[in-house]
């Protein structure tokens, strides 16, 4: 007889990065852009063991 054991292992990082740009084109206007960009990266470690019984 064989006994499979299987370790699934996930890990998610969300990386937010926000820029905020602030221009003045006139003495009285002033222009504020604000851009926000989510990276999400998912790793996945599976390890399998395989033992022998009996």
């Amino acid at each position: 007889n064989r006994t499979t054991i299987s370790t699934t292992s996930s890990t998610t990082t969300t990386t937010t990065t926000i820029t905020t740009t602030t221009s003045t084109t006139t003495t009285t206007t002033t222009t504020t852009t604000t851009t926000t960009t989510e990276t999400t990266t998912t790793e996945t470690t599976t390890a399998s063991t395989t033992a022998a019984i009996g």
